[in-house]
C-alpha cells in the first residue's frame, strides 16, 4: 500500500536528523501537516527532489507558517544524511 494525499496515519513521535524529535500525524489546530515519504535508494525519489522543494514552497505560500512539511525518510539515518 502506497501513501496518498489525506491519508490517515497513527502518530508516532520521531527523531528528526537535528535530534530533535516530532510527532507525525499530530498538529495543533489550524496547521496542517505535509508528509513526503522517500528511501534514498530510490532514483525516482532523487529525480523528483527538485519538484518536492517546489512543492514545499508553494504549501508554504499558501499555508503560511501554519504548514508543517516532513521530510519521512524509509532509509537508515547514514544513506539518509547523505542523501
Amino acid at each position: 500500500v502506497f501513501p496518498y494525499v489525506t491519508q490517515w496515519v497513527s502518530t508516532e513521535r520521531l527523531a528528526t536528523l537535528s535530534g530533535d524529535t516530532i510527532v507525525l500525524g499530530e498538529t495543533a489546530p489550524g496547521r496542517v501537516q505535509i508528509v513526503i515519504v522517500f528511501t534514498s535508494s530510490c532514483q525516482y525519489c532523487l529525480a523528483s527532489i527538485p519538484e518536492w522543494k517546489r512543492l514545499t514552497s508553494a504549501a508554504k505560500s499558501t499555508f503560511g507558517d501554519s504548514a508543517d512539511v516532513v521530510w519521512l525518510s524509509l532509509s537508515p539515518e547514514d544513506s539518509t544524511r547523505a542523501y
